[in-house]
């Protein structure tokens, strides 16, 4: 049985029909854009967060579920100036005006033909808003738009950064109040809830299992970013169905996280001390076909490890390794409840890279330390 059952929900581009964690942003957009416009107020919004974290999904999943006013999306990296936007989205309104010499009264005289016609306001959505930060005219003409050429027209930009770091944008609204939504990054709680939401979608009954999708939250955390837990899963599943698998397994997170983002190399390997490969790759063993492991499972795993490559004046103080390794981004350390009022424990995972490969990478150091 094939893993993936139906590539389309891990797409980046996939937008649910229910799009969870966002509730509150949806409700200040809504607010802020939707609700002053259909009162005739337009209202230049700054949307802005890290990578992966919903902003384009959030103005997609309106742009499908609003009708009036109307939501149009364009990405800023397609055209290269506010008027080359302006005139494609005419273009899809079926409003074609010429693009040579054409002026801003005349793009807008043909917007508000448009709303008298269809007695419909626009909402224009504005990707990677951030590449637009030199064309001042034409923020300064769609930001003033209301103003200037009385068109209900309500501007969105997305981006990673603030409007601060462009100070045209705010310069430009002139007497109109830009305002702003930060999107934060993602919880583990909700990357979870979104990659199980995707698996339910996209895979097999049976192939999956919430421990696994726990681990690929978890992978995640430090993005914060449903763009990288999606794709984590995504290529897990692909992983696991190219070996013929019956399910996903935690190597399949580790190699598609060391596809996305590599990080441990052999020089990074080398900048470690004997020891500290010892219980790396002590931890590695431990790990195949696990999630996590402990301290005890460890030390163990360190004693067979020892036999086959002794070090000569091995001192071995497990505990510092580990926290040492963590510092360095070897391996990660969480903390879990033991439940029934049992208190909390340490587990160690490695994320980011399958520990079969890193076992070989670290086997071979180890030898020819040991000639």
């Amino acid at each position: 049985m094939r893993i993936i059952k139906n590539t389309v929900p891990l797409d980046s581009s996939y937008v649910p029909d229910n799009l969870i964690f966002r509730e509150r942003e949806i409700s200040i957009i809504s607010d802020i854009v939707i609700s002053s416009l259909t009162k005739g107020i337009a209202t230049p919004l700054w949307v802005y967060g890290a990578p992966g974290v919903g902003k384009t999904s959030t103005l997609k999943y309106l742009q499908r579920k609003i009708k009036n006013p109307r939501i149009l999306y364009e990405n800023s990296l397609s055209h290269g100036s506010v008027r080359a936007i302006l005139i494609s989205i005419l273009a899809q309104l079926g409003k074609v005006v010429p693009p040579a010499g054409v002026t801003y009264k005349q793009i807008f005289t043909a917007f508000n033909d448009y709303h008298r016609e269809n007695n419909q306001s626009l909402v224009v959505v504005l990707d990677e808003a951030a590449h637009l930060y030199k064309d001042t005219e034409g923020i300064y003409n769609l930001n003033r738009a209301q103003e200037l050429y009385n068109v209900s027209i309500s501007p969105v930009f997305i981006s990673i950064d603030t409007p601060e770091i462009h100070s045209s944008f705010r310069e430009q609204a002139g007497s109109i109040r830009l305002e702003t939504l930060r999107f934060g990054k993602y919880s583990t709680d909700e990357l979870f809830g979104i990659i199980l939401d995707r698996a339910k979608r996209a895979l097999n009954d049976g192939t999956w299992n919430e421990e696994i999708l726990r681990y690929v939250a978890e992978s995640s955390e430090e993005y914060g970013s449903a763009r990288v837990a999606i794709e984590t899963l995504q290529k897990a599943a692909l992983l696991a169905d190219h070996r013929g698998a019956e399910s996903i397994e935690p190597d399949d997170v580790r190699s598609a996280i060391s596809i996305i983002d590599p990080y441990v190399t052999e020089s990074k390997l080398l900048q470690l001390g004997n020891t500290d490969l010892i219980i790396l790759l002590a931890i590695c063993r431990v790990l195949r076909g696990s999630i996590s492991t402990n301290v005890k499972e460890i030390s163990i795993e360190v004693q067979s490890v020892m036999e086959e490559f002794p070090i000569r004046g091995a001192d071995f103080r497990i505990y510092d390794t580990i926290r040492k390794l963590e510092r360095l981004g070897f391996v990660k350390g969480i903390i879990v409840g033991m439940g029934d009022r049992k208190g909390v424990s340490k587990v160690i995972q490695i994320s980011d890279i399958p520990v079969g490969v890193l076992s070989r990478k670290i086997e071979n150091i180890l030898s020819v330390i040991g000639r």
